[in-house]
């Protein structure tokens, strides 16, 4: 791939059972230096809100393939219908709303992320669920501070929920139609976003696959406990400062994810095997000073599996 003096070698030709490919994400971002620039890309790769990217995928041999995964991943279903909403009066007398639904009428329509109409794309049916929030109180907890009340609309939509403490919102919304606090599921881990601050689009999120139930070290099978998991994870990381150029690119990367997928079909432990044996291995291809870099992120690793051994 080449361009005004622009080069992107092909990936080595690996000898394992699947051929490794180098995949090519450009993006324009506005910044005010090329780190920044970087780290907004990287935001933007991880937002739920992004649009699939178009990529370039080159093989070994240096063959080129652009690929639009708006096309392939994703479309959008527009059906016109009527909004039916019940309502009943409470204990404060007040009307609320107890039950909503969609009904669907004729005209449905389909369309790409970018707009442009499409056929029909195969796929399941998905019922027009309208579930209208469930209220509930939230009460100041420390018995020094006065009594607070907060109320909290709580709202499950699309297998995810959202929580709307009252007075607190979003960036991008209007008041009181915020919902600054949402769990969902993220390429299979569990994961909480919080928008805490009003003057930023910009989430947190927290990962909740350490507490796990089955995370517990004294309930873990050996082989199989958050301090692997953490090592493994640790390793994986540090590794990527060390291993640079077609290595990043792409062997030490295979091989983080060749330890994911171990981790799943054996244990955490096989998985921190498999990176400390390629890291030993890619290490003889770099400078005595990274090889130093790479023993010390060894023996923190190491340390990690020491202070959870009772």
């Amino acid at each position: 791939m080449e361009k005004k003096g622009y080069h992107i070698d092909p990936p080595p030709k690996e000898s394992g059972t699947e051929p490794l490919f180098r995949v090519v994400y450009a993006i324009d971002v506005s910044a005010s230096d090329v780190k920044q620039a970087a780290g907004n890309a990287f935001k933007m790769m991880l937002s739920k809100d992004s649009f699939a990217p178009i990529l370039v995928v080159l093989d070994c041999n240096g063959n080129q393939t652009t690929i639009d995964l708006s096309d392939t991943l994703e479309f959008n279903k527009i059906t016109t219908g009527f909004v039916c909403q019940k309502y009943r009066k409470d204990e404060s007398g007040k009307f609320v709303c107890i039950h909503q639904e969609f009904i669907a009428g004729d005209d449905v329509q389909f369309e790409n992320v970018k707009g442009d109409p499409i056929a029909a794309p195969e796929h399941d049916y998905q019922p027009f669920n309208m579930v209208p929030p469930t209220a509930t109180i939230v009460k100041e907890q420390c018995s020094d501070s006065p009594p607070v009340e907060i109320k909290v609309n709580i709202l499950s939509e699309g297998g995810k929920i959202w929580i709307q403490p009252q007075g607190y919102g979003e960036k991008c919304t209007i008041d009181g139609e915020g919902f600054p606090i949402g769990i969902e599921i993220w390429q299979g881990k569990l994961r909480l976003i919080a928008f805490n601050d009003i003057n930023s689009e910009d989430p947190q999120i927290i990962s909740l696959e350490n507490a796990k139930e089955s995370c517990r070290i004294e309930d873990s099978q050996e082989g199989n406990c958050p301090s692997y998991c953490a090592a493994a994870e640790y390793l994986a990381a540090e590794g990527q400062k060390i291993f640079t150029g077609h290595m990043n690119g792409g062997l030490w990367n295979a091989r983080c994810m060749d330890a994911g997928i171990l981790s799943k079909k054996q244990n955490d432990k096989a998985a921190y095997e498999l990176l400390i044996k390629y890291g030993d291995q890619y290490a003889q291809a770099i400078s005595d000073e990274q090889k130093d870099v790479w023993q010390k992120i060894k023996e923190s690793a190491a340390a990690m599996l020491n202070q959870a051994t009772p």
